[in-house]
């Protein structure tokens, strides 16, 4: 991305990311959380980083990680190939061989990232922009375009019908989400098919997951935008800690199944819920939205879409306006304030508001401001240079 788009030296844009890491930084209620969380399945190399007192932090103790400066380091003076081919390699190479994993070099040194076209849908007049496979991006755009059936703004943004409808959208958009997704590279993915949409029938178990995962929205001063997502899966991911580098492996192999286009092989790539959206008005882009939330996230982009397009609201209500998620079966998990006429169909679990549901940050432009909101339910900060 830096060196097709970034206009300013690499090594100066981690400089802060490196003292953070190097010099510490006081610990969030968010960070702390996690820990706490964790904290007895964490190897004692990662406690004496994470908790050096000992126990799980409070928020203010301070996090050095002067190993990960070390390798954001590396990266900042030869790039990529400083990672992959270089001496962060070997230390995860060693560490996974401590446990039992056999690796060679060329497992990391044979990894290319890819440039994909987006996925798009012409909601109402807007466009959304989202990922493709192996990304669940098309499963939002199903939602949407099983929306488009109806007349969702006669249903009031609080209301069952609303909350039913939508729901009803995602219970089919994750149903052939889990019979037709996975890596393109391993089998046609055929995305026109998967949109073309059937009947809405049946209720089956969602695979939800709590996370670790960050999302961050950005737009600069010449009309550009980027929606950013990273994630290492579960808390920790693996919880597999390399030492010599300071850093937690992923856990993202869960993902896969033992069947299906979505069935485990080797090099193949696990069919995940990271998806970043954008949206496009009048050929513009106007908005980035990105949220943590897991499997939940194909129905909080709709949520947030619906909450622009088809009510209207500003950029501090599309994030901050209640939520509801699917949560398998008949169960839902639901912030207060929505009506409860219409959905005894439902478990409904109600969450205060706001609820854990997800953290989500947002950045909208015009032609007079520039507009930035992160969302109470998390850490976060809106920030202009």
């Amino acid at each position: 991305m830096h060196k097709r788009f970034g206009s300013s030296e690499f090594r100066e844009l981690v400089s802060a990311s490196t003292e953070y890491a190097t010099k510490g930084f006081p610990a969030g209620e968010g960070i702390c959380r996690s820990i706490a969380r964790a904290y007895r399945y964490l190897p004692e190399p990662a406690k004496s980083i994470f908790a050096p007192s000992g126990r799980p932090p409070v928020p203010g103790d301070w996090i050095r990680q002067e190993r990960l400066g070390e390798v954001i380091s590396e990266i900042a003076e030869g790039g990529p190939k400083a990672f992959y081919s270089g001496w962060p390699a070997l230390k995860i190479q060693e560490t996974l061989e401590g446990l039992g994993v056999s690796t060679k070099m060329a497992d990391f040194r044979d990894f290319v990232p890819e440039w994909v076209p987006p996925l798009k849908l012409d909601y109402r007049g807007t466009t959304v922009y989202e990922m493709p496979p192996n990304s669940m991006g098309a499963t939002s755009l199903l939602i949407l375009k099983l929306l488009l059936r109806d007349t969702l703004s006669k249903a009031g943004p609080l209301s069952g019908d609303r909350v039913e409808t939508m729901v009803r959208a995602a219970i089919t958009a994750y149903r052939r989400r889990d019979k037709m997704l996975g890596d393109p590279r391993f089998g046609k993915i055929d995305i026109e098919e998967f949109m073309d949409v059937p009947e809405q029938s049946g209720i089956h178990r969602a695979r939800v997951r709590r996370g670790d995962t960050t999302a961050f929205s950005i737009a600069d001063g010449e009309g550009n935008l980027a929606s950013c997502i990273q994630s290492l899966f579960h808390h920790f991911g693996s919880r597999v800690f390399v030492p010599g580098c300071g850093i937690f492996l992923n856990n993202r192999g869960s993902g896969f199944s033992m069947a299906g286009p979505n069935k485990v092989e080797p090099r193949k790539r696990p069919l995940h819920t990271l998806s970043s959206m954008l949206l496009e008005r009048k050929g513009r882009p106007y908005m980035a939205i990105g949220t943590s939330g897991g499997d939940y996230r194909p129905l909080q982009h709709a949520l947030f879409v619906t909450n622009a397009v088809d009510y209207g609201m500003p950029l501090e209500k599309v994030v901050g306006h209640p939520r509801f998620l699917w949560n398998g079966g008949k169960s839902l998990l639901v912030e207060e304030g929505y009506e409860k006429k219409g959905l005894s169909d439902f478990d409904i679990r109600w969450l205060p508001h706001p609820g854990a549901t997800g953290v989500c940050h947002a950045v909208e432009i015009s032609d007079h401001f520039r507009k930035a909101v992160c969302d109470a339910r998390g850490d976060g900060i809106p920030t202009g240079f």
